[in-house]
């Protein structure tokens, strides 16, 4: 009995031995044999952003659930073909990675790390970070024409039409860019350009462009004649003063708007003739088209409405905005346009970005933003959104800022979607004073155009 009794006590001391070595194997999280860790931060999420991603992963644990006491977590990247290497450290269970390239595939693992010892590291994960510009470059100078005031695009030709309010010799040019080739070429216009659009004729594989001349009340028309170069072969006489034209391919129509007349007047791409006039709010501007065939969106300055026109009807759907609305965009896939609103409204006195549903007429609160307070007054002039991503990708906003020292100009990016519209970056461009900053999105997704007064920029 006493053999067996000895046998029993020995058998149960080695069971508690095992027992309380499993439970020290157990309890701490660097060990792989931990059940809850398996000894490495474990549920490592990579989200990508716009110019960033995010990351959020699961505290290290004692077996009974309890947060471990560690130093920091320890996190790696890699890119392509590197190597793994450390790349930041923190207390927290979160991160945000800032310093990626856009449209770049990353891997992300952490560990932890506690006095000399470090935990295995974590499950890989990929992220792609969404387009987002860092870095501005100066892509064309033209210095002999200051003050362009409008550009449009034509992607398919890569050349840039551009509108220039200031006079050289005392004449208004309509500045031709090849960007890939950096040559200009000036095109003799009326007076005070304001607006520019081209229509490309599908008959004869060529570009007609529209240019409103605000100071002499007429429309030039330039096209390229027989020996390759552009020339001025028409003018178009308004009953008042042409401010924007929007050019609708598929119609073969354009939309000009006559701000002392409460006109949007219509023109006929084939004959080059006047036919309609669309009555709007006061002082229309800035014009919109949507999807080539409409509705086309109209800022009225004077009235702080923007008119919808529905092109097959002509009716008009007018909606309240705030003070002087300069500029429109829209968000793809979706009956929405955010709009810029120059001034403070003075019972408020912030300056909002308003959204508005163009498919029912009516403003969309909960998608507004408010621009942010600092010491300078921001008059919001331009926006534009770039399609990138989940939730309906960035917009930008170009704002001109007074200071005791003049103007600065900058550009504030929101991440937009329902229900979202966080706030990405601003940048500040303390020693340009624009006539007027114009985002436009050409062709390539990975660039945005700023017009300055005096030189073309690209975002990248």
């Amino acid at each position: 009995m006493k053999q067996l009794g000895r046998i029993l006590i020995g058998t149960y001391a080695l069971l508690m031995l095992i027992l309380l070595l499993q439970c020290a194997e157990h309890r701490n999280p660097f060990d792989p044999k931990n059940k809850q860790t398996r000894g490495k931060p474990f549920k490592l999420n990579a989200e990508p952003y716009y110019g960033s991603v995010k990351l959020d992963w699961k505290s290290l644990t004692l077996a009974d659930g309890t947060p471990m006491n560690i130093d920091y977590y320890q996190i790696y990247r890699k890119s392509g073909k590197n190597n793994w290497a450390p790349l930041d450290t923190t207390r927290e269970i979160y991160f945000k990675d800032n310093s990626v390239l856009s449209e770049i595939e990353y891997f992300y693992k952490i560990s932890a790390l506690r006095k000399d010892e470090e935990s295995d590291t974590s499950d890989a994960k990929k992220a792609i970070p969404y387009w987002h510009p860092k870095h501005l470059n100066k892509i064309f100078d033209y210095a002999d024409c200051p003050e362009p005031f409008d550009m449009v695009c034509c992607p398919s030709c890569e050349l840039i039409y551009m509108a220039c309010h200031s006079s050289k010799d005392s004449k208004y040019y309509l500045v031709i860019i090849n960007k890939d080739e950096k040559k200009e070429e000036d095109v003799e216009v009326g007076k005070i350009p304001t607006g520019v659009d081209f229509w490309h004729n599908t008959a004869n594989d060529k570009d007609t462009i529209l240019v409103c001349n605000n100071g002499e009340r007429s429309l030039s028309v330039v096209a390229k004649n027989s020996d390759g170069n552009f020339k001025g072969i028409k003018k178009i006489i308004f009953q008042g003063k042409p401010f924007s034209v929007q050019v609708s391919q598929t119609l073969r129509k354009a939309f000009v708007s006559i701000e002392n007349k409460n006109w949007i007047r219509v023109i006929d791409l084939n004959k080059m003739e006047l036919l309609d006039s669309i009555i709007t709010a006061r002082c229309p501007k800035r014009l919109l088209l949507v999807a080539d065939t409409g509705p086309l969106l109209v800022a009225n300055e004077e009235d702080d409405k923007i008119s919808i026109i529905n092109l097959d009807s002509y009716i008009v759907t007018e909606v309240k905005v705030e003070d002087m609305p300069s500029d429109m965009a829209i968000v793809p896939g979706q009956d929405v346009a955010y709009v810029a609103c120059h001034y403070n409204p003075p019972h408020q006195g912030k300056v909002r970005i308003c959204a508005i549903d163009f498919n029912d007429g009516s403003r969309i609160p909960d998608r507004e933003i408010i621009l942010p307070a600092d010491e300078y007054e921001n008059h919001p002039i331009s926006v534009e959104i770039v399609s990138e991503g989940p939730d309906d990708g960035l917009l930008f906003v170009g704002v001109k800022s007074d200071t005791s020292g003049g103007e600065r100009s900058r550009v504030f990016a929101y991440h937009i979607g329902i229900n979202k519209k966080d706030f990405v970056t601003v940048r500040i461009f303390p020693e340009i004073s624009p006539r007027l900053i114009r985002l436009l999105n050409f062709g390539e997704q990975n660039k945005l155009y700023v017009l300055f007064w005096f030189g073309l920029y690209s975002y990248y």
